[in-house]
This record gives structure tokens, sequence and C-alpha cells, in this order.
């Protein structure tokens, strides 16, 4: 590794971290920018940068603290930071993307669990708003009479069930802004030449056989038709299919380069399942769940030699 460029990107990591987090955090529009932060983050951990990270991870909290106050500070702490650094951690012990991410979730799901009745109340406000920019004069010249009643009907359906889906949503934007910035990050750790636990090619994706084990105890979870229980329930499978496709679309992508797809038929079949979206929240996560239990591509069996 060349060391002034190590530490020219040493530099130009822990500059990213100090500024870019707390902009982030506080102009929503530029929540992407997280995916650098989060790359900056596993960039240093990987690189063993340590000095340097925890400097950079202060100077985020002090200037979140100075800009937009406590409040501001103590979410970036727990949202943003701590996931990320759960996720950089089960990374540098060599366990698998999948793994990592569901193990950086788990603080923001858990708070959600601890503060149920609060966070309800915030997602039955965000159902009541929603419900009023649907209700109001400009929504209604919009439309037609008659599409109106129905985006008025489904704009309902949406915000009095909320609960069962926003949660999972809303955790899985972060489990892709932190799976962006992992992969950002191991690339430029191996252009330092450093060794990392490598991911492996996107066609080659796998879920662990055991990640199965979830599904169906959400499914169990929406069964017991206990609201609380339900709500979890939903959400958790939600989440799962969610991170699941990912998976199920490196399926296709592998069956197709197998088979020698021209590049006009896998565009083709992209976009079909980019606009049958519904469709294709149900059949990848179940792809990837059939591989993970049989492994079709003998990935398993390749490993294990």
């Amino acid at each position: 590794m060349n060391d002034r460029s190590g530490r020219a990107l040493t530099f130009a990591a822990a500059g990213v971290i100090a500024l870019i987090f707390p902009v982030a955090v506080l102009v929503p529009l530029l929540n992407l920018l997280l995916i650098t932060g989060f790359a900056a983050v596993h960039y240093l951990w990987l690189a063993r940068r340590w000095t340097w990270l925890i400097q950079a991870l202060l100077a985020a909290v002090a200037l979140t603290w100075a800009w937009g106050g406590p409040p501001y500070a103590l979410g970036l702490i727990i949202v943003v930071l701590i996931p990320g650094l759960l996720m950089t951690t089960l990374r540098y012990h060599r366990r698998g993307l999948a793994l990592a991410l569901l193990g950086a979730g788990s603080l923001p799901l858990l708070l959600m669990l601890a503060f149920h009745g609060p966070f309800t109340t915030l997602i039955a406000s965000f159902g009541d708003q929603l419900k009023a920019v649907m209700q109001s004069p400009l929504a209604a010249q919009i439309y037609s009479p008659t599409d109106y009643q129905k985006a008025i009907l489904y704009t309902t359906l949406l915000a009095d069930n909320a609960v069962y889906y926003l949660p999972a949503t809303l955790l899985a934007s972060l489990l892709f802004v932190l799976a962006a910035g992992a992969l950002l990050g191991e690339y430029l750790v191996q252009r330092q030449g450093i060794f990392v636990y490598k991911v492996p090619p996107f066609s080659l994706w796998k879920l662990d056989e055991w990640m199965v084990v979830p599904v169906g105890l959400a499914i169990i979870l929406i069964l017991t038709k206990e609201h609380l229980l339900a709500v979890i329930g939903w959400n958790a499978l939600l989440l799962l299919f969610l991170v699941f496709s990912i998976f199920g679309l490196a399926f296709v992508e592998y069956q197709m380069r197998v088979r020698g797809f021209p590049t006009a038929v896998k565009v083709v079949l992209y976009l079909f399942l980019f606009l049958l979206q519904f469709i294709a929240a149900i059949l990848l996560p179940l792809i990837a769940l059939f591989d993970a239990k049989f492994d079709f591509r003998k990935i398993r069996a390749k490993q294990l030699g």
C-alpha cells in the first residue's frame, strides 16, 4: 500500500465522517449522503485507523449537537452511528453481508418495540397528515371526480394501516444506505491492498439456510392475531422480504449469465420486474428462500469443497 495515498485517504475519510453525518442528518433531502459517511466508517475500521475513526465520530456528534441540538445528536448516535458500527464490526469478523445488515438493524428495531406507544402515535400523526394532504382543495383539482374518490380510498387505506408497513420501510431504507456504504468502503479498502473478507460477485449472493427461520417466526406472530404481535410480524416479514428480494435478484442474474442471455433480454426482464413490482416483491424473496434451502447454484457445496 502506498503510504502517501493511504494517509490521504484516511484524512479524507475522517473529514467525510465529521462533516457529512451532521449535514445528512440535519437536511433530510441530503440523507443519501449517509452512504459516503458509512463508507468512510467502514474504511477506517477495516483499515484499522481507529484513532482517526474515534476522533471523526466525536467531531460528527459535536457538530450535530452544535448545529441541531441534543435531540439530533442523540438521533445520530442511536439511529445512524451505532447501527453502522455494528455492521462494520460484523463484517470485520467475517460475517456475511445479510447477517451484518440484520445485526445493524437490531437496535432501531428494539427501540421501536421499546417505545411502541410514542412511535405508534407518531405513525398515526403521519397517517392523519397524509389524509389531510389528499383531502385538500389542490389535490381535488388534480384528479377527476371518480379518480379522486379512488385516491381518497387508497390514501385512507395506506394511512390507517401505516403501522403495519412504515417501520419496516424506514428500517429497510437505513439498511439500504448501510449496505451501499459497506460495499463502497470495502472497495476502498481492497484498492489500498488491505485484506478483507471479500463480498462475492452479485450473481453469487446467497442467503444462509438458517435465515428461513425468521420468516417462520414472523408468520407465527401474524397468525396470533394479537395486535402488537401482528404489527411486529407484518413489519418483520416485509423487512425480510425487502432484503431477500436482493438475493432473489442475484439468483436471476446468475441464471441469465449462465445461460448467456443477451443484454437486450436482461434489460427487458429487469424492466418487467420493475413494472410489476407487486409480483416481483413476492416472487424474488421466495426464490431466495428456496435457493437458501436447496442451494440450486451449488454454492454451499463448492464452499464445502
